[in-house]
């Protein structure tokens, strides 16, 4: 089977900026509640924000982002005469906002008392070579996007028994990924790259599984699944060895994003939202920690913590996006966004959309 070249018409873009705007969510509500006791809420580990928002969604989230940037990127694959061009959309796309947002926040963090961690002025230089906070996923996916170029510029993915092959070979250096090194998160490429194949494969040759509603159902149920198990998994109540470079991270990654793709369903509020994912991305973490650090100051509530954070922590990046994206430079400097680039017509108004090729938004 040879890879078609398709179209995003306005109701595939609206179902998958939905997807966007539920992984959005689940990033946000992930670092309100905080990576550990320490961090965040400071949950306790049985807290139901710990189980179920926190380490609930853990094999999912990033799997999810890295699927969608795959299946979108397939609709405009690199070639080989435009892989300069390619890779320099990448460099002001993914690392620009690497060093501006991971500056700003490792800044943030020294100057605040009140936050988590902070990481010594001396050594600040080290967040632009080794992964700091989430922007872990700029260093990964730009070596991915590497991968890619060699892979579709030499044509290798224009076949689906080459796809096959390709992600193989990437599930095997999934599970060497351990073992590599952590500079410019190589070892966070090789964990994201199945994913990444995965997205990739399922939009250029997954036509049975959309098409078939049959196999639509049942990728649901499985899908779904994979999702409650990987709740029960984090929540201690199935005793297995799980986390982000494991066997079970592997198969319920695989397993949920392929469910999640299946649905076709447009909430626009939620596609809304999936339309400033990378801002949300990159900025989501000023508005939670500067929300939780002042309403806890007022009120302890968990309850009222966590939605206050969460939504300061949609809708500081929404607001940045939109004062940024007025001028060329501030959206090329905080976006990474050209200069050039009109901006982003909401999918509610749009009848055909040509997304940009692969980018994390």
């Amino acid at each position: 089977m040879t890879r078609p070249t398709l179209q995003a018409t306005a109701a595939s873009t609206a179902a998958t900026d939905t997807v966007r705007g539920v992984a959005c969510i689940l990033l946000v509500a992930y670092h309100v509640v905080g990576p550990d006791r320490y961090s965040g809420m400071r949950v306790g580990d049985t807290s139901v924000y710990r189980t179920v928002i926190a380490d609930g969604p853990l094999l999912v989230r990033m799997p999810l982002f890295t699927f969608l940037s795959g299946f979108v990127y397939a609709y405009r694959p690199v070639r080989h005469d435009f892989a300069r061009s390619f890779i320099w959309g990448k460099v002001r796309r993914l690392l620009i906002p690497l060093v501006v947002a991971g500056t700003a926040f490792a800044l943030l963090q020294a100057a605040v008392p009140a936050s988590n961690t902070s990481l010594p002025l001396h050594d600040l230089w080290r967040i632009y070579i080794w992964p700091f906070a989430h922007y872990w996923y700029l260093h990964a996916l730009f070596l991915v996007f590497l991968v890619m170029v060699v892979l579709d510029g030499l044509h290798i993915l224009d076949r689906a028994s080459n796809w096959l092959v390709a992600m193989l070979i990437a599930i095997v250096l999934f599970f060497l990924a351990p073992h590599a090194p952590s500079i410019f998160g190589v070892a966070y490429a090789m964990y994201l790259l199945p994913f990444f194949l995965w997205g990739v494969g399922l939009h250029s040759f997954g036509g049975a599984i959309r098409d078939n509603q049959r196999i639509r159902a049942g990728t649901l149920v499985v899908g779904a699944g994979a999702i409650v198990i990987n709740v029960f998994v984090a929540a201690s109540w199935i005793h297995v060895s799980h986390g982000r470079f494991t066997p079970v991270g592997l198969v319920i990654g695989l397993l949920a994003t392929a469910a999640i793709s299946t649905m076709r369903i447009s909430v626009p509020l939620l596609a809304h939202l999936g339309s400033y994912s990378y801002a949300i991305f990159l900025y989501h973490i000023f508005g939670t920690a500067g929300a939780r650090i002042a309403i806890t100051k007022v009120i302890s509530a968990p309850a009222v913590v966590f939605i206050t954070s969460l939504g300061a922590g949609v809708l500081f990046p929404v607001a940045l996006y939109e004062i940024a994206s007025r001028n060329r430079w501030s959206k090329l400097v905080l976006l990474g966004e050209s200069p050039h680039r009109r901006r982003r017509i909401p999918v509610t108004d749009s009848y055909l959309i040509k997304p940009s090729s692969g980018t994390v938004a």
